[in-house]
């Protein structure tokens, strides 16, 4: 009965790690290409955890790989959520649908499809952000302005010119 219990848990083991092997061969060759997948995947093709943490390995290299060839895109996708003030939680969103794209080729088409989307919202809204820029700045200013009044000494008293160059802000 012990022995049964045992054997039940083994193949359980066994069949997460053949499905998990199955996972990572397949990642290795969507993401890599046949040729660099079938060297690796013919090197480690064995259940044993070696094997299966040496798949994982290459995997992750593979997918460094690729982020460093969509560091561009990525850089303008946060500089437009930045500007245009958007969540950026939907920025976060959008790369776990994009890491769990099932090859290189689909990952380039959800970027470039999201940046092309990013970039006509952008666009559509560059007047109105460069508005509140402009407000911004004249708030800063003001504030500034303040500081620098509220300092002196009789600001309330004699010449009223004052309150003409205060009405700005």
């Amino acid at each position: 009965q012990q022995l049964d219990g045992r054997r039940a848990v083994w193949e359980t083991r066994r069949g997460d790690a053949v499905e998990e092997l199955r996972r990572l061969h397949a990642a290795l060759r969507n993401f890599s290409g046949d040729g660099f997948a079938q060297v690796v995947i013919s090197a480690h093709d064995g259940l044993h955890k070696r094997d299966r943490d040496a798949c994982r390995a290459k995997l992750r290299e593979v997918q460094a790989e690729l982020l460093v060839s969509e560091k561009a895109e990525r850089d303008r996708m946060a500089h437009i959520y930045e500007k245009a003030g958007l969540d950026e939680e939907a920025l976060k969103a959008f790369y776990a649908r994009l890491d769990e794209a099932e090859n290189s080729e689909e990952r380039r088409r959800m970027l470039a499809e999201e940046v092309a989307r990013l970039e006509a919202y952008f666009a559509s809204v560059a007047d109105i952000l460069s508005q509140l820029e402009e407000l911004q700045g004249l708030v800063v200013q003001g504030a500034g302005y303040e500081a620098a009044r509220a300092s002196e000494k009789g600001r309330f008293a004699g010449n009223s010119a004052h309150f003409l160059e205060e009405e700005k802000f």
